[in-house]
């Protein structure tokens, strides 16, 4: 499906942003511009900033933003073309398109899948019938509310054949059933319910298909909790329960929690938390690691302040770690588990425990020292070399400074130079003296951009005395803006930001609010453009200096004109110009 740039650029120019937004969240006049309270986090204030001039959206505290389609295609969670066909749709603009509904794939288990809907069904029915009344007392007892028990589809099975009996009736097979865990074979050769007696809390994978459930007795003897056995369709490791119904909040909140069981998930609920999900135990695997990393969020972890739930804890915050994640944990001193803080009435205790988290490195001090008293100087040495090891793999190199200080200040040993210079390829972060410097000179390129959005003699002035930029998307959209003047349609920022991916598209839309944008000056142009200058020559100098160190390689020759240029470039960085 194609749409010409005429058209997006038509619709987008027609859509007044405040409106569009405010067709979906209440918007507010502040000034000249709006606020909302931001849909893509946990917001408590109007932190969402809408500005009618320059056609965009900004979030200054998750960062979230952009212009009226990247608004839609957030909010809504559709592809760009769609986004376009429901801003067009609002204002009226008539787009002759239609939008393709994907076929749904056939899938190998959905006999499985619908005979384990029948059971969420039926065991619902059940809870709520005579036979039912003893398992609805204890939830009620636990303070969950008839819509908390509809929400997680909790059920309960009285009687030992009673979802044997049913499923066969609905023409489901005995195979079919114990591929499922549903029934097993007894002791006299009959085939008996697995979860008979018990309420049952059902587990479905990330795409909200049933796969398992989780079975809580009431009375009598038994174990608590007897849960599914591994089958065709259910890997306990592979699944982070409520993942299906949490992703929105989750990806609203830009955090995830990660508890320990079903009835922490739901006490979280009830203090109106909703971006959270249970490992269904406390040993988090690298599968589950990988649900957590396709999500791109923050994930903070609250397991049992018992020991078994700490090392649990610390073996998690670890593979975050060496998966790249940003992760983080609760400091729960109440000596109790988020279930039964809630059913204790806590609510607030509970919402106040998400404003007590750690990172990574500060968790694992306090972990370490109980494992190694720092009395002894042996422990000493294993608390800091565990501890150096970890901030090793820290990609920010302040951070790392910051902590090998702390380090240090702990156990009085040596400080980790080699931590902070450049490494080689190992399993350290390699410390990548360009990419660092090049934060310096993002600032610098987006602005450069953005002037020429707004001034012809900006974009000239570029063209004579720079002429290029450092970064692929910059110069893309300085030829853009070329095209555009050659044309005689200048372009404005609402126009360039659907060619910039979510990184770019926050700098710009950042950026772009900073009153500083408004008071152009060529002088302040020229100063933007002898950073990058600055920069290149800098990069050029460490080329050289490395080039003349290693004059086994070069000959004489050579060695004089590197001296030279390298003894120019000092002199031009020296100078108060380029």
């Amino acid at each position: 499906m194609f749409l010409s740039e005429e058209t997006i650029n038509e619709i987008r120019a027609k859509a007044s942003i405040s409106d569009i937004i405010g067709h979906y969240i209440p918007v507010l006049k502040k000034g000249r511009n709006y606020v909302a309270k931001c849909p893509f986090h946990d917001d408590h204030d109007p932190s969402l900033s809408i500005s009618e001039d320059k056609q965009i959206y900004k979030c200054f505290v998750c960062g979230e933003g952009g212009n009226v389609f990247t608004f839609v295609e957030r909010y809504k969670q559709v592809s760009f073309i769609e986004a376009v066909k429901e801003v067009a749709d609002i204002i009226g603009y008539p787009l002759d398109i239609k939008i393709e509904q994907k076929p749904k794939p056939v899938l190998k288990y959905q006999r499985l899948y619908d005979l384990l809907a029948e059971v969420i069904r039926f065991s619902s029915y059940l809870l709520s019938a005579k036979g039912g009344y003893n398992a609805l007392a204890y939830l009620e007892g636990r303070g969950l509310s008839k819509e908390l028990i509809e929400y997680f589809d909790i059920g309960y099975n009285p009687s030992r054949n009673v979802m044997h009996a049913y499923l066969s009736k609905l023409g489901y097979s005995t195979s079919e059933m114990l591929d499922c865990n549903i029934i097993r074979r007894g002791i006299n050769g009959d085939y008996d319910d697995v979860f008979f007696g018990r309420i049952l809390f059902p587990i479905h994978d990330s795409e909200g298909h049933p796969i398992a459930f989780s079975g809580r007795i009431i009375e009598g003897d038994g174990s608590k909790y007897v849960n599914t056995s591994e089958t065709k369709i259910y890997k306990k490791g592979n699944v982070l329960y409520n993942l299906h119904r949490a992703k929105e909040a989750i990806k609203r909140a830009r955090r995830v929690i990660v508890c320990e069981g079903v009835m922490d998930v739901i006490a979280f609920k009830r203090a109106q938390i909703d971006f959270v999900v249970a490992s269904l135990g406390t040993a988090l695997t690298k599968e589950q690691i990988a649900l957590l990393k396709d999500l791109n969020v923050h994930v903070t972890f609250v397991y049992d302040g018992d020991k078994a739930g700490q090392n649990a804890t610390m073996k998690a915050l670890e593979l975050c770690l060496d998966q790249g994640l940003e992760a983080s944990s609760i400091i729960n001193e109440s000596g109790l588990d988020p279930d039964e803080i809630i059913t204790k009435g806590k609510e607030k205790n509970l919402r106040d425990l998400l404003g007590n988290e750690v990172g990574i490195i500060e968790f694992a001090f306090d972990y370490y020292e109980r494992i190694y008293p720092l009395r002894s100087y042996d422990n000493r040495l294993k608390y800091d070399q565990k501890i150096a090891s970890l901030i090793s793999k820290l990609k920010s190199e302040e951070d790392r400074l910051n902590l090998l200080h702390d380090l240090n200040a702990k156990t009085n040993l040596r400080f980790h130079d080699e931590l902070i210079k450049p490494v080689s390829n190992n399993s350290q972060i390699v410390y990548n003296r360009k990419e660092v410097a090049l934060l310096g000179v993002e600032k610098a390129q987006a602005y450069i951009v953005l002037w020429m959005l707004k001034s012809r003699r900006a974009f000239e002035l570029y063209r004579e005395e720079l002429g290029y930029l450092l970064e692929a998307p910059f110069n893309e959209l300085a030829l853009m803006i070329q095209e555009a003047y050659r044309r005689g349609q200048p372009l404005a920022l609402a126009d360039i930001l659907d060619h910039l991916d979510q990184k770019w598209r926050d700098i710009f839309t950042k950026l772009a609010m900073d009153d500083d944008l408004n008071g152009y000056s060529d002088e302040k142009l020229r100063d933007y453009m002898t950073t990058i200058k600055r920069f290149i020559l800098q990069e050029r100098v460490s080329e050289l200096k490395k080039l003349i160190k290693d004059n086994a390689n070069i000959n004489d020759e050579a060695l004089v004109k590197y001296s030279k240029e390298l003894t120019d470039i000092l002199k031009k960085l020296g100078g108060s110009k380029l």
